[in-house]
C-alpha cells in the first residue's frame, strides 16, 4: 500500500449520514470559541459562519487561522476548509 494510501486509510471518517435536524440559536449555543471545538474533532457539529446559512460540520483540525473537515452537502459529506475569522459560533 502507498504512503498516500496509509494516510488516507488513517484519517477519521465523518458517518455515513448527516444529521437530519437543524438546531435553533440559542444560549446552549458555544460563541466563536475555537479551543471548545477543538474538543470536537471528529464529530458533528452544527456551525454558524458569517454571511451563509448554518450547517453540519465534521472537524479534522483547528488551527489558528483555518478550520477544515467536512461538511453536509445535501446527504452526502465532502471535503471543506475556512478561515477562523467567519466562524461565529457552533452547536
Amino acid at each position: 500500500m502507498a504512503e498516500n494510501e496509509l494516510i488516507k486509510a488513517r484519517q477519521p471518517k465523518p458517518p455515513a449520514r448527516c444529521p437530519r435536524f437543524a438546531p435553533e440559536v440559542s444560549a446552549e449555543v458555544c460563541q466563536r470559541d475555537l479551543d471548545m471545538l477543538s474538543n470536537c474533532l471528529y464529530y458533528c457539529v452544527y456551525i454558524w459562519r458569517k454571511g451563509e446559512a448554518g450547517g453540519w460540520f465534521f472537524p479534522i483540525s483547528v488551527g489558528r487561522t483555518y478550520i477544515s473537515g467536512y461538511r453536509a452537502v445535501g446527504t452526502r459529506w465532502e471535503p471543506w476548509a475556512f478561515r477562523t475569522e467567519n466562524f461565529i459560533s457552533f452547536y
